[in-house]
C-alpha cells in the first residue's frame, strides 16, 4: 500500500537535506532542526537550535532519538563532505569557511583529534580540498585531492602521523580543471578526472618500499623427526649455539666456540647425519640422533677448504669459487667435482623427489643436468642470443606416473625452454613476449603452469598486469591485475592462485575462466609480508615481520582468527587435523619458538559481544548463575545490589571491561567487597575481577646453583630503576651458562593465581572470547643490554609452558651468559600489562660469579661460559688458571677429563674411587693401587677415613694404626716408592 501524506514545518528555517533509514525506516528531515517521520507517518522534532546548527553536530540514536552534541565551532561554515567511519567510530568532514581542512572528530570523546591539510608554500596559500575519500581496506588512511591536482594519503591516526602526496604536473598550467578521483582497492590505482583528461596512477608511490637490511635476524634451523608423533627443531643463533626444540621446550643442544659462523644447515634422516656448513668447512655428524639418544659421542668427519656458498641437496654443493661438489656425507670426502666457467653464476636449480637428478640453471641461459647415480652430467645448449643478457629465473620439474621426466626452465629474457630429461635434448623454445604481443626489451618477472586448463600464466617487469595463455588452444585469455608493480610471490595452490605482494595478497579461483575471488589487504605503510601458507581451502596464515595473522575466507570476505606479535617469524611447521578441526602452527621468531593449536569451530560458532546488562535489587533474582559485564559507568548501580552464589569462568560475580584502549578505569568502591561475596570463578576473579594485573615469580632449581629472591616492590632495586619497574628479582651467585628455571604465576586483583585447563584450551572448549585472551597471554624475558649478556632459549612463553596442576608458567632450560664477577639487568614483561592497572614489568638482576674448580671457561662470542664437566668427566685445576695456560702454551688441555677406571663415579671437581685406590687429597688426580693383599684401600666404605679401612693409616693405608688414630685425626707421611703403581689420568 503507498500512502501520501503532506508536512508543513513552518519552524524548519532551512532545509539543506533528508536521508531515510532503512533499517528503522524512519525518515529524517535536518536543516535548522532536524524533523523524524516515523513508519506511522508521524512526525517528531527532536532538535532545534534556532538556526545555530553551523556551531553543533548532532548524534541521534535511531531507536530511541536520544540525541548528543559537540561543539564545532573550530570548524565553522556549512558541512560540504562529511564521512562516518564505522571502525573508528570518527567524522571526517570539511566546511565551505575552511574548505582546505578536513576536521576529525573521535565520537567517543566529543572532541576534535585532528586537522588535515594540504602542503602549503605560505601562510597565504590556501589550497582547497575538492574531495575527501575513505576507504575501508586502508583502515589508517584518508585520500584527498586539492584544487593545484596535488592528491594526499594522510594517516588518521594521531599515535602515528604520516602524509605522502603526488602532484600532477599538468594541472599546473591551469588549463585543465580538476573535477574528483576514485580509487580501485584491487589494482590500487588512483584515477584522477579533469575536464579533457583522466590521470592513472600507482597508489604505492605513496608508502615506503621496505627494503631488507644487512643485520636483519635469519634463523637457521632443520626438523629431526623423533617417531610417528613427535618431530625435534634445531636451532642455530649467530653465536654458534645450536638449540633442540622438544616437546614444547627448547633447550641448549651444544655449542661451537672455535669455528667461523655456520651459514646452512642440513639433517640426512635416512643416514641420521647431521650437516653444519661454514664458509670454509662441512661438519658431517654421523648417527647424530641415535647416538644423542644412547648418551654416546658422534663421529664427526671434517671436509676442509671449500668456499662455501649453499647446498643444492643433502649431498650437492655449489661453492664460491664456480664449482659443484658432489659429496659422500658418510664419509665427509668429495665424490665429484664439476667446474663451470668463473663469468657464470648459478641462478636457479631444482631436483626429482628422489634427490638423484639435479637440474641447475645459470647466468647465461645455460642448463645442467647431473646424475648423482651414475655421476654423469649433460650440459644443454639453450643460451638466449639478445642485446640484454639473460638467465634462467625458475626451473619446474614435471614427473609423471608414467615415469615420463619433463622440465621448464624460464628464464628473464622470456624463453620457455622444454627438455626432456631421460633423451637429453630440448623439445621446444618459445619467446613469450610474441605470445603477449609485448616489445623485445621487456624483462620477464613472474612464470607460472597451470597444468590443469593448460594455460601459462606470466607477468612482466613494470607491469601491473599478468597474461594468461590457454597452450591447448594458442589463445590469449584475460588478464589478472595485479597489486602492485613488485610482486614477491606467484603461487597455485589447492585450486586458487595466489598473488602477494608486501601488504596484499590476491587470491584468484582456478577454473575454465580465471575469476577474483577476494584481496587480502593489510596496512601498506607499517606491514609487510614475508610469506603465507594455506592451511585448509578456506584458512589462510600468513607472517609479517613483526606478527602472525591467521585469517578464515568466507566468500569475498575474510576474517582475522588470531593475531599475535613476534619478531621476524618463520614458520618451522603447521599441520590441521580434519577430525578435531584444528590448525597447529609452529613458528621461529626472534626470541625463541611459538607453537600455538586453533580450534575453528569456535569461530564458526555464532556469538554475540559488545553486550551490557545493568543490574538492580529488582532482577537480582534473574542474575544468579550468569556472568555479567559492567562499564565503569555503571557502579551507582552496583553498590546497592547483593551478588552472592554465582559461578562463572572468569568473574564469579561480575566482570569489568576495558573500553578504553590506552587505560583501564576501575570504577568506585571495586571491587565491591561488601556486596559481591561468596562468588566462584574457574579460570580468575572469583567474586569482582577486570583483568590480571600481576606475575610473582618462584625459583624452581632443586639443586641450590644460585641464590633467589623475589620482591613484591622495587625497594631493593637499584635507585636508577625504580620508576621503571614494579616488581624485582635477584639471582645471585649464578654460573655463566647456567639455566634459570621459574615458575610464574600470574595473579588478578586478589592476587588469586590463574587457573585452566590446557587441554581444555587446546581442545577449543572455552568460550571465543576467553579462549582468544589465554591464548594471547604471553611473558618474556629480555636484555637490557644484548652487548654484555646472551640469553639462549625461549624467551617468549605462553599458555603452551603452562602447568595446571602447579598453575605456573614454566620459564626454564634458559641458558644465560654474562661478564664473569658482574651484574647484568634484565626485564621480565607480560601481554597482561597491556590491560592492567600497574603497567609496568619486573626487574631481574643476575649476579654472576666466577668460575670453580670442576667447570672450564669457553668463549662464546666475546663472553665466557663456566662450562661444568658432566657426569663421567672431571677437572681439578682452577679455570682461570688453566684458560690463561692454553692460550699461553696452546695446548689442548683446558677441557674436561674422562674419568679414570680407578674411579667408580666422576663429575666436575668430585672423583670416587673404587677398593684398592688411594690418593693423597681430593685436590689431585694422582691414584695409586693398593696392595690387593691387605685390602686396606676401602674407599667405596662410607666410614673410611682417608680411603682407609679401621686399623690403617697413611699412604696406601699400610701403616697400621698402632694409636688409633684413624678416627681422631688424618695422618700420612711423605714417601716414594719404585714398586708403587701410579694411574695418572690418560685422555683419550
Amino acid at each position: 500500500m503507498q500512502t501520501n501524506a503532506q508536512y508543513i514545518f513552518k519552524d524548519l528555517k532551512r532545509v539543506i537535506g533528508y536521508v531515510y533509514d532503512y533499517n528503522e525506516k524512519n525518515l529524517y528531515i535536518y536543516g535548522s532542526s532536524i524533523y523524524v517521520i516515523n513508519a506511522q507517518l508521524t512526525p517528531q522534532k527532536i532538535v532545534d537550535k534556532d538556526g545555530d546548527y553551523i556551531n553543533y553536530m548532532t548524534l541521534i540514536d535511531r531507536q530511541s532519538f536520544d540525541f548528543t552534541q559537540f561543539d564545532i565551532r573550530v570548524s565553522s561554515g556549512v558541512i560540504i563532505q562529511l564521512i562516518y567511519i564505522e571502525q573508528l567510530n570518527y567524522i571526517l568532514f570539511n566546511t565551505d569557511d575552511r574548505q582546505d581542512q578536513i576536521c576529525i572528530y573521535d565520537v567517543s570523546t566529543q572532541q576534535q583529534i585532528l586537522t588535515l591539510s594540504g602542503v602549503k608554500q605560505n601562510s597565504l596559500d590556501n589550497k582547497n580540498i575538492i574531495q575527501v575519500q575513505y576507504d575501508e581496506s586502508s583502515i589508517r588512511y584518508v585520500m584527498f585531492l586539492d584544487t593545484e591536482g596535488t592528491f594526499y594519503l594522510s594517516s588518521i591516526d594521531p599515535k602515528l602521523p604520516f602524509q605522502s602526496f603526488v602532484k600532477i604536473s599538468e594541472f599546473t598550467d591551469g588549463q585543465e580543471t580538476i573535477q574528483k578521483f576514485s580509487y580501485d582497492n584491487i589494482t590500487n590505482d588512483v584515477f584522477i578526472y579533469s575536464d579533457k583528461q583522466i590521470y592513472k596512477f600507482d597508489f604505492n608511490l605513496l608508502g615506503n618500499q621496505y627494503q631488507p637490511i644487512l643485520n636483519e635476524p635469519q634463523s637457521l634451523f632443520v626438523q629431526i623427526p623423533i617417531n610417528n608423533m613427535q618431530n625435534d627443531y634445531l636451532i642455530v643463533n649467530k653465536y654458534n649455539v645450536i638449540q633442540r626444540y622438544t616437546e614444547q621446550k627448547v633447550k641448549f643442544e651444544f655449542a661451537l666456540s672455535n669455528q667461523n659462523q655456520i651459514v646452512e644447515i642440513k639433517y640426512n634422516q635416512s643416514k641420521d647425519i647431521l650437516i653444519l656448513a661454514f664458509s670454509d668447512s662441512i661438519l658431517f655428524y654421523q648417527q647424530y640422533q641415535y647416538n644423542r639418544n644412547n648418551n654416546l659421542i658422534s663421529n664427526i668427519y671434517k671436509l676442509d677448504i671449500i668456499q662455501f656458498q649453499q647446498f643444492i641437496t643433502d649431498s650437492v654443493v655449489i661453492t664460491c669459487d664456480s664449482k659443484i661438489l658432489h659429496l659422500n656425507i658418510e664419509k665427509g670426502v668429495i665424490i665429484k667435482e664439476i667446474q663451470y666457467n668463473s663469468t657464470q653464476l648459478v641462478t636457479s636449480f631444482t631436483f626429482n623427489s628422489n634427490q638423484d637428478l639435479i637440474i641447475i640453471g645459470f647466468s647465461d641461459c645455460q642448463l645442467l643436468q647431473y646424475n648423482l647415480i651414475s655421476q654423469e652430467y649433460f650440459l644443454y645448449n639453450t643460451t638466449q642470443q639478445g642485446p640484454l643478457l639473460t638467465q634462467i629465473i625458475k626451473i619446474q620439474l614435471i614427473e609423471n606416473l608414467d615415469k615420463q621426466q619433463y622440465a621448464y626452465a624460464i628464464s628473464n629474457g622470456a624463453l620457455l625452454i622444454k627438455i626432456d630429461i631421460q633423451k637429453k635434448n630440448v623439445i621446444s623454445q618459445i619467446d613469450l613476449r610474441l605470445l603477449a604481443n609485448e616489445n623485445s626489451q621487456i624483462r620477464l618477472a613472474h612464470f607460472l603452469i597451470d597444468f590443469t586448463y593448460q594455460r601459462y600464466i606470466f607477468s612482466f617487469s613494470g607491469q601491473k598486469k599478468a597474461y594468461i595463455y590457454n597452450y591447448s588452444n594458442n589463445k590469449l585469455e584475460q588478464n589478472l591485475i595485479l597489486p602492485k608493480i613488485k610482486i614477491d610471490s606467484f603461487t597455485i595452490e589447492q585450486g586458487l592462485i595466489f598473488i602477494q605482494c608486501s601488504f596484499q595478497i590476491n587470491l584468484f579461483i582456478l577454473d575454465t575462466k580465471i575469476e577474483f575471488l577476494t584481496a587480502i589487504k593489510k596496512d601498506f605503510i607499517t606491514d609487510r609480508i614475508t610469506s603465507f601458507k594455506l592451511i585448509t581451502k578456506n584458512v589462510i596464515a600468513i607472517l609479517f615481520l613483526d606478527k602472525l595473522e591467521l585469517l578464515m575466507i568466507k566468500g569475498t570476505k575474510f576474517n582475522i582468527l588470531a593475531q599475535q606479535s613476534y619478531g621476524y617469524p618463520q614458520f618451522l611447521s603447521y599441520k590441521f587435523d580434519s577430525q578435531k578441526n584444528i590448525v597447529n602452527i609452529l613458528c621461529l621468531h626472534q626470541n625463541g619458538i611459538v607453537e600455538n593449536n586453533y580450534n575453528l569451530d569456535i569461530f564458526n560458532k555464532d556469538s554475540i559481544s559488545g553486550c551490557s546488562a545493568l543490574i538492580s535489587s529488582q532482577d537480582n533474582e534473574f542474575i544468579q548463575q550468569e556472568l555479567t559485564y559492567i562499564s565503569p559507568k555503571q557502579t551507582e548501580v552496583i553498590t546497592d545490589t547483593i551478588i552472592q552464589f554465582n559461578r562463572a569462568l572468569i568473574g564469579g560475580g561480575l566482570r569489568i571491561v576495558q573500553t578504553d584502549q590506552n587505560k583501564l578505569q576501575l570504577p568506585l568502591f571495586f571491587p565491591f567487597y561488601h556486596n559481591v561475596l561468596e562468588n566462584i570463578a574457574e579460570i580468575y576473579g572469583n567474586d569482582s575481577a577486570s583483568y590480571l594485573q600481576n606475575i610473582i615469580i618462584k625459583n624452581n632449581n632443586q639443586i641450590n646453583e644460585y641464590l633467589f629472591k623475589f620482591y613484591k616492590n622495587v625497594i631493593n632495586a637499584p635507585n636508577n630503576f625504580q620508576n621503571e619497574y614494579q616488581r624485582y628479582a635477584q639471582i645471585q651467585q649464578f654460573r655463566s651458562g647456567g639455566l634459570i628455571d621459574f615458575g610464574i604465576y600470574i595473579v588478578d586483583e586478589q592476587n588469586r593465581y590463574l587457573s585452566f585447563s590446557k587441554e581444555k584450551l587446546k581442545q577449543g572448549n572455552y568460550p571465543e572470547d576467553i579462549d582468544f585472551e589465554l591464548r594471547n597471554l604471553q611473558i618474556s624475558i629480555n636484555q637490557l643490554d644484548s652487548n654484555k649478556n646472551l640469553i639462549n632459549g625461549q624467551q617468549i612463553i605462553d599458555f603452551n609452558q603452562y602447568d595446571s596442576i602447579d598453575q605456573t608458567f614454566q620459564l626454564n632450560n634458559l641458558q644465560i651468559l654474562g661478564p664473569l664477577k658482574s651484574v647484568q639487568y634484565f626485564s621480565i614483561n607480560s601481554t597482561i600489562y597491556r590491560s592492567s592497572v600497574n603497567k609496568l614489568p619486573v626487574l631481574l638482576s643476575i649476579q654472576f660469579r666466577k668460575c670453580q674448580i670442576g667447570e672450564i671457561i669457553q668463549n662464546i662470542n666475546t663472553l665466557q661460559i663456566c662450562n661444568q664437566c658432566l657426569n663421567g668427566t672431571y677437572q681439578l685445576s682452577d679455570p682461570q688458571a688453566l684458560y690463561q695456560q692454553s692460550l699461553q702454551e696452546k695446548k689442548d688441555i683446558n677441557r674436561c677429563f674422562n674419568c679414570p677406571e680407578s674411579a667408580i663415579m666422576c663429575q666436575g671437581s668430585t672423583i670416587k674411587l673404587k677398593n684398592g685406590y688411594w690418593r693423597k687429597s681430593n685436590t689431585t688426580d694422582e691414584i695409586i693401587a693398593c696392595n690387593s693383599m691387605i685390602n686396606s684401600c676401602q674407599a667405596e666404605n662410607p666410614n673410611s677415613i682417608n680411603y682407609c679401612s679401621d686399623g690403617y693409616i697413611g699412604p696406601i693405608c699400610e701403616q697400621c694404626d698402632i694409636l688409633g688414630d684413624n678416627f681422631i685425626s688424618y695422618m700420612f707421611q711423605e714417601f716414594s716408592s719404585k714398586n708403587l703403581n701410579t694411574h695418572k689420568h690418560v685422555t683419550i
